[in-house]
């Protein structure tokens, strides 16, 4: 009880901070000049401008790939105190914050096709989107990795989810382009009654070159040791939206069979303090369940090529998260995983990834059930050929290899702004 009355005391703090910034800024956009940050005259290579709310792994490393291409800089623009910085933003030529969606569209109205050459933005939330959208003559990149109404459909028990849902429509119908990193956006168009999109990229999270490992080879003691990497929950979260990343019960499964079981949390989790203090409690008690510190995403593939399989373990029983966002979506932690050389042991929910991990990391397609007698199914996997088909098919979906189609996506997309105006 104690956890879940400091869990809504931050939540409500946080929406209090947020009011009072919104209110300045709004009496600061009517009565003070637009900003105009992005004036460079030095500048050697045309500007993709990052935009976003929330910083996500994958946009750091697409910009490192794009800057390294060469016909293309990049630059961030990222919502203040949501721990960006956790992330590798020196890839990025320059980093800026904006404090409040009016801050933002004071920003974006002092934004010139001059200055910037394609606005990237990214979700979640959308509201970025469509104030780039209506606040610039600058085309803008939606990038889908999640979608609102992919978790619980148009009528979304979350209050957040309804608000940004008819912004995301928005977003879909009015972009210049969509990269989208998954299979997500087809349901979106379906249930908005969207028929025809803007032009589309399919590009998956993919792996990063810079971390690709060929992983020492595991010694035959008989000890199993699984890595999880990402965003957990804790018991006072609501079963309905958080259900499926509490992992307590896999602690007890993997435990009772004797294998290790290695979590490294996201460090970009809200209320992280909260959630983390009960899995110490389950580290101290529990000596086949180890809870590391998060780290880097520079510095994982070192950690997790410790260990002999990846995890991605959400269910549908566990969550009131519809099949559409499980099925459909995608996740960084895959790549992760692939980028190491892990097989990947994962949730036979999660369709989409499932075939990605089958096809090019040596995907082991399970059920929930399958959890109460999982040190058997793994005994029975042939690993050395698992890490074998791993290592000879991860190279085809390498950053490296593929920042060629985005880059030729984005000139496509500017020469047909051009032709419009």
């Amino acid at each position: 009880m104690r956890k879940r009355l400091q869990h809504i005391y931050q939540k409500n703090l946080l929406r209090v901070q947020t009011v009072l910034l919104e209110t300045l800024d709004f009496v600061l956009y009517w009565l003070t000049p637009k900003l105009r940050l992005y004036r460079e005259a030095n500048r050697k290579a045309p500007l993709i401008l990052f935009l976003g709310d929330s910083l996500q792994a994958r946009i750091p490393r697409m910009a490192r790939y794009l800057r390294r291409e060469g016909s293309f800089d990049a630059e961030l623009l990222v919502k203040a105190g949501k721990d960006f910085k956790v992330f590798d933003t020196q890839t990025f030529s320059r980093v800026l914050t904006y404090r409040s969606r009016w801050h933002l569209r004071r920003i974006l109205a002092g934004t010139h096709p001059d200055d910037v050459h394609i606005i990237h933005a990214f979700t979640l939330p959308s509201y970025q989107i469509k104030d780039a959208i209506d606040y610039t003559d600058i085309p803008v990149v939606m990038d889908v990795q999640d979608m609102h109404v992919s978790y619980f459909g148009l009528q979304s028990p979350k209050l957040y989810m309804r608000i940004d849902m008819p912004m995301e429509a928005y977003a879909i119908r009015h972009s210049a382009g969509i990269v989208s990193q998954s299979i997500e956006l087809t349901n979106a168009c379906r249930v908005y009654g969207i028929e025809q999109r803007p032009p589309t990229l399919i590009f998956p999270v993919y792996c990063d070159d810079e971390q690709i490992l060929i992983p020492p080879e595991k010694q035959q003691s008989g000890e199993i040791h699984v890595a999880y990497a990402g965003s957990i929950a804790g018991s006072f979260q609501d079963d309905q939206h958080f259900g499926s990343m509490k992992l307590f019960w896999l602690i007890q499964a993997f435990a009772s069979q004797g294998i290790h079981f290695h979590i490294y949390p996201s460090p970009t989790m809200r209320f992280g303090e909260l959630i983390l203090a009960e899995y110490r409690e389950w580290d101290a008690k529990e000596p086949f369940f180890h809870l590391h510190k998060s780290v880097p995403q520079q510095q994982l593939a070192e950690e997790l090529s410790q260990y002999h399989y990846g995890l991605l373990p959400f269910f549908l029983e566990d969550t009131g998260r519809s099949a559409n966002k499980l099925g459909l979506g995608s996740s960084q932690k895959l790549y992760n995983y692939i980028e190491v050389g892990l097989p990947v042991i994962i949730s036979q929910d999660l369709a989409f990834q499932s075939w990605m991990a089958r096809r090019y990391g040596a995907g082991i397609e399970v059920s929930k059930a399958d959890f109460s007698d999982i040190r058997r199914k793994l005994e029975e996997v042939d690993y050395a050929e698992r890490r074998a088909h791993l290592l000879a098919q991860r190279d085809k979906i390498t950053l490296g290899k593929n920042i060629p189609r985005l880059v030729k996506f984005y000139q496509e997309l500017r020469s047909i702004s051009q032709n419009s105006y």
